[in-house]
């Protein structure tokens, strides 16, 4: 059965172009989608909107009953820019389609369910070096429950946010810490000001 690949091939083929005059006019780099169609490259949900609508073909319309394919998953991607500065909103409405993972890396940092994962993008550079500005960060939403000093995707107040959580217990409060030294850290967060969406797992440098 055809995956995903196969049927972006067969839509190129049957509009008689080719993968560089698609990326191109995606405005991406010429071998970009000879990149993600000949040698596996895992294109980001952006990239692949760009592509799709150089095509004009819909997401759904390449992606749609791709579970056929065992070496990549899709997990759901919440187009909203959650910041490793201030925070932004974040809520249901903010999912936006599906980005491909290899499921063979995603095994190696994680055996959660595939249902609890989501995928988002993290603007801001407050978590740097640890995780890159204009990442692609995988969350696990089963771990809501608080771990010392591990990453967490949280919304407090109307931002959401990607942060360490320190958690001290003498007054039973929290720290939002930066991996980013210029970034302040902030104390005695109160948990009931805090809704941990998941544990932030893993991080994909963005190409």
């Amino acid at each position: 059965m055809a995956n995903w690949r196969d049927r972006l091939k067969s839509r190129i083929k049957q509009q008689g172009t080719r993968n560089k005059w698609v990326s191109e006019k995606a405005g991406l780099e010429a071998s970009y989608l000879y990149n993600v169609l000949k040698r596996g490259r895992t294109p980001t949900v952006d990239h692949m909107q760009k592509i799709l609508k150089a095509l004009g073909t819909s997401f759904s319309e390449i992606f749609d009953d791709d579970a056929d394919n065992p070496g990549e998953v899709l997990l759901p991607y919440y187009s909203v820019q959650i910041s490793a500065g201030d925070g932004v909103h974040l809520d249901e409405s903010h999912k936006s389609g599906h980005v491909g993972i290899s499921r063979s890396w995603l095994s190696t940092v994680t055996q959660a369910p595939l249902d609890r994962l989501s995928v988002a993008r993290l603007r801001g550079n407050s978590m740097e070096p640890d995780i890159a500005d204009d990442s692609l960060i995988v969350i696990d939403h089963a771990q809501t429950s608080p771990v010392n000093n591990k990453v967490f995707a949280f919304t407090i107040g109307e931002e959401t946010r990607i942060k360490k959580l320190v958690v001290n217990p003498t007054n039973k409060t929290f720290s939002l810490v930066s991996a980013n030294p210029s970034w302040p850290r902030i104390d005695n967060v109160r948990p009931a000001d805090v809704s941990i969406h998941g544990r932030v797992i893993a991080s994909i440098r963005s190409f």
